[in-house]
């Protein structure tokens, strides 16, 4: 059985060794490491050239493409991943020393059951926690029920497989960049596939001031098509009207945002009529000084 640590990574050189330096501390090396470089035009390229010529018990595989975003790489990252198993780990973090030997025999060990695919704790390098997750009866449930019934919250590791992976990609909007990752993981499990949840931090984190996590409203602004897909995909997720209100909420106010033919969809959904004051007063507070 094969891993796929797939990274998609743009100018971040300077930050990506301590990935490169964590996977030579795995137990395991039965994986690939797969970077899609988006277009980086620093030193990255030269980096990962000197790291194929190691002798790395693990093939790294390095794809340059045309900067298109996080999302867009990801795809191709799926579409030429050669594992069973698939995980993003992005280019300023690292995993810990037992991951790959935690993730292959977790999954040997359920794989002919009906669990679809997994999910671990993140953590950060002091010792912190970052997914948090209540006292469930079971540690095998759908996204939804782990999420409302669990508590689950916070950043975690999904462990995808990867035939399955390559049928759910994140859709491409013209002149767009990002589509939240909830995305494609409602998409791929919906409400009735079956996850199990690993409670080991397997997956570190530290928060550089050129994160994804610090410029996440920006990029909502940036890639508003994605934003209103990804909130969409929500309300028809969620079950409870309470979280289908909130979603519509957030909807209205992307679709203001967008205005033009986007704003009569409000029009069209009696959900995104009953939340649009609360919509119009978060496209007011939030999102339209970013038109300009």
């Amino acid at each position: 059985m094969l891993l796929t640590v797939f990274t998609p990574t743009y100018n971040r050189g300077y930050t990506l060794d301590n990935l490169y330096h964590s996977l030579q501390k795995q137990t395991r090396f039965d994986f690939e490491w797969l970077i899609v470089d988006d277009g980086s035009t620093d030193n990255t390229e030269f980096l990962v050239a000197v790291w194929q010529n190691e002798g790395n018990p693990f093939q790294i595989r390095y794809i340059k493409t045309q900067n298109c975003g996080k999302s867009m790489a990801h795809n191709r990252g799926a579409a030429e991943a050669r594992g069973d198993l698939f995980i993003n780990v992005d280019s300023d973090d690292w995993l810990v020393a037992s991951a790959v030997e935690v993730i292959l025999d977790t999954w040997s060990s359920i794989k002919d059951s009906n669990i679809s695919g997994m999910i671990a704790f993140r953590g950060f390098s002091d010792g912190a926690q970052r997914t948090i997750a209540g006292d469930a009866p079971s540690d095998i449930d759908t996204l939804l029920n782990f999420f409302t019934k669990s508590k689950l919250k916070g950043e975690m590791l999904f462990i995808l497989v990867t035939d399955h992976l390559k049928m759910h990609m994140f859709p491409e909007f013209e002149d767009e960049k990002f589509v939240p990752d909830g995305y494609l993981y409602i998409d791929m499990f919906g409400n009735e596939e079956q996850l199990l949840l690993i409670r080991q931090v397997l997956y570190l984190s530290e928060y550089l001031d050129d994160g994804m996590t610090k410029s996440g409203f920006k990029n909502l602004t940036s890639s508003p098509l994605g934003y209103k897909a990804y909130c969409y995909k929500r309300i028809e997720w969620h079950k409870r009207f309470i979280d289908k209100f909130v979603d519509a909420i957030r909807l209205d106010a992307v679709l203001l945002f967008l205005s033009g033919k986007s704003k009569h969809e409000i029009f069209k959904s009696s959900l995104l009529l009953i939340a649009f004051p609360i919509g119009f007063a978060m496209y007011a507070k939030r999102f339209r000084k970013w038109k300009t």
